[in-house]
């Protein structure tokens, strides 16, 4: 596993994603393959790694090739994003309907990606495996299980 010392990016806390990137444009959001943390990329450039990431407005993203490429070669490579604009946890309060404090764990879907069962990003239901292509509000967290949540999916 790497360690903080060795990553070629900093660190950052999800309050300190802020500190990394523009907040008024958008970022790519994606599993690390060597060290297991999300990596913010915007503008083409990593510009860190986070444990967690709060994004809005998403759109999860899978490149067709690189899914084939997957398949084909049975090695991974980074082929599929999400897409949207990094929040806090006080900007998704603000965003919240008048009076509720927080969104319950029952509006909360587990999101994957597995590149040999799926074409595109999913929502579990059970052992229903329902493709989805956007979300309001996507919670990453890498020491979390599960580790991808979304609410207000389509």
């Amino acid at each position: 596993m790497t360690t903080m010392k060795q990553l070629k990016k900093p660190f950052a806390n999800e309050s300190e994603i802020l500190e990394w990137i523009d907040p008024n444009k958008k970022v790519l959001a994606y599993r690390n393959l060597h060290n297991g943390l999300w990596s913010i990329k915007q503008d083409g450039i990593v510009s860190c790694y986070a444990q967690r990431v709060i994004l809005k407005d998403c759109i999860c993203k899978v490149s067709l090739a690189g899914n084939a490429r997957v398949r084909d070669e049975k090695r991974k490579n980074v082929h599929a994003t999400i897409e949207g604009y990094v929040a806090d946890f006080f900007e998704i309060a603000s965003l919240l309907p008048e009076g509720e404090e927080y969104i319950p764990p029952e509006y909360w879907n587990e999101v994957t990606y597995n590149p040999y069962k799926d074409r595109t990003f999913v929502q579990l239901f059970g052992e229903s495996r329902v493709p989805i292509r956007r979300a309001w509000i996507i919670d990453m967290d890498s020491k979390r299980s599960p580790k991808v949540m979304g609410h207000g999916i389509n």
